[in-house]
């Protein structure tokens, strides 16, 4: 009986290609080990992935801090690419490898980096992407890295296609003032619709992010006229249906200065005196008279969201869902460390 291979072997080259077009991205692995001519043939074809997520072993104390690991998933469940903890060479090699063809794709590419020790992968894989000048397809940027350094983030981000990436999310890292302004000057966050960053930054012109169909952030503080800015934009707008923001403060909001831009005539009994006080105001949006802006303030909180008046009590209910919106905390929990969450991160519980 003849073997599989065998009857592989025979097949002709553009038979072959439209076979591995149908494998998943760990069959197409294997195909690829066969033979020089299978190898060229599984990269003719592109990948098209809903994660790929790039992560380094947890320290142990056992020597583990050079290793790396590459999950990655089509549909469902990530599956492990590498059962063990391999060099950072060979990850990046992987990684390259997935990208290699220019229409590749994943929804979402994932950096989990922890130690910084590590940091040097960044460094290497975006040397990588330098020399052959590719582009990472993707629609979301994931960056979830605790010890890492100033701007090692925008390292990798620069080598996603801005004409794809939809979302940014930055969970932990370090954003200083010349970083930050470097994002802001990038093609990818100009294109962006949607940006998370739970790392405090420090931003003194909110107007830097009200292009965004919806933004998170957390800043050391917020004066009323940089946070009345934010809503008067968003309300004057074209109307997109649950278009809004929200915004963390490591210090009390200037709660009477807004609600006194709200119309409203504050009332210490209702919110200095509570760390719970929450007051939510409704503004008619001026291009859509059939949707509403809506805004919850609280003492270390501003959010708003676009509503259709025709069911305000569901599309309110939005204010709620910034973790499903964003696919994460504000407050991510690392396991690894302990108190790695600010103490004042209670005081947004209510």
């Amino acid at each position: 009986m003849r073997t599989a291979r065998a009857v592989w072997d025979e097949l002709p080259v553009e038979w072959k290609r439209k076979l591995v077009e149908f494998l998943d991205y760990k069959s197409r692995s294997r195909v690829r080990a066969l033979t020089k001519t299978d190898k060229r043939i599984v990269d003719s074809c592109p990948n098209s992935l809903q994660l790929v997520s790039l992560r380094t072993a947890p320290y142990t104390g056992n020597g583990h801090e050079k290793k790396a690991g590459l999950d990655v998933a089509e549909h469902g469940k990530p599956e492990v690419m590498t059962e063990k903890w391999c060099p950072e060479d060979d990850i990046i090699r992987d990684f390259m490898r997935i990208f290699r063809h220019r229409k590749s794709f994943a929804r979402k590419v994932e950096f989990n980096f922890y130690y910084l020790t590590l940091i040097n992968l960044t460094s290497k894989l975006a040397e990588k992407f330098s020399e052959c000048g590719g582009k990472i397809r993707a629609e979301t940027f994931v960056w979830n890295c605790y010890l890492t350094e100033d701007g090692d983030n925008l390292r990798l981000l620069k080598y996603f296609d801005p004409n794809v990436l939809n979302s940014i999310l930055i969970r932990y890292g370090l954003m200083r003032k010349d970083t930050l302004d470097q994002f802001f000057e990038m093609d990818q966050f100009k294109n962006a619709k949607k940006v998370d960053i739970s790392c405090e930054i420090k931003v003194t012109e909110m107007t830097k992010f009200v292009h965004l169909d919806n933004f998170r952030i957390m800043i050391p503080k917020l004066s009323a006229e940089n946070g009345w800015t934010v809503i008067r934009t968003f309300i004057d707008r074209p109307a997109v249906l649950h278009a809004g923001f929200a915004i963390y403060t490591l210090s009390p909001m200037e709660c009477d200065n807004l609600l006194t831009r709200f119309g409203c005539i504050p009332d210490e009994h209702n919110y200095l005196r509570r760390s719970t006080f929450k007051f939510v105001k409704h503004f008619e949006m001026a291009t859509a008279r059939d949707h509403i802006f809506a805004v919850r303030l609280s003492k270390y909180w501003l959010e708003g969201t676009t509503c259709r008046k025709s069911d305000l009590d569901e599309d309110l209910k939005f204010l709620d869902k910034w973790d499903e919106v964003f696919g994460g905390s504000i407050w991510p929990e690392m396991t690894q460390f302990n108190n790695t969450y600010p103490p004042f991160r209670d005081a947004y519980r209510v």
